[in-house]
């Protein structure tokens, strides 16, 4: 019988989780960036409610793609202390 084996983390996957999770921080920031760009423009004023809606939900996933990525970063560069 096979027993589970919990993969070995080693410095180079920890840095490839890092490069990875930096990669979807700088993407979602630039998403968060445009959201706030097109609504503080005049012409968001006269955008209908589904609209509105629409772009506060892509505002507000953004922003929490930011936290948990950068709190992902913070923990995997933690971890990587702890391995050197």
């Amino acid at each position: 019988m096979e027993q589970n084996q919990t993969p070995v983390l080693t410095p180079e996957k920890v840095q490839e989780q890092i490069k990875t999770f930096t990669i979807q921080e700088r993407n979602a920031s630039s998403r968060k960036l445009r959201c706030e760009d097109l609504m503080r423009r005049k012409s968001s004023k006269r955008w209908d409610e589904k609209k509105k809606l629409k772009m506060v939900r892509r505002l507000m996933t953004a922003n929490k793609q930011v936290e948990q990525a950068v709190n992902a970063i913070v923990q995997l560069r933690d971890k990587l202390d702890e391995l050197k």
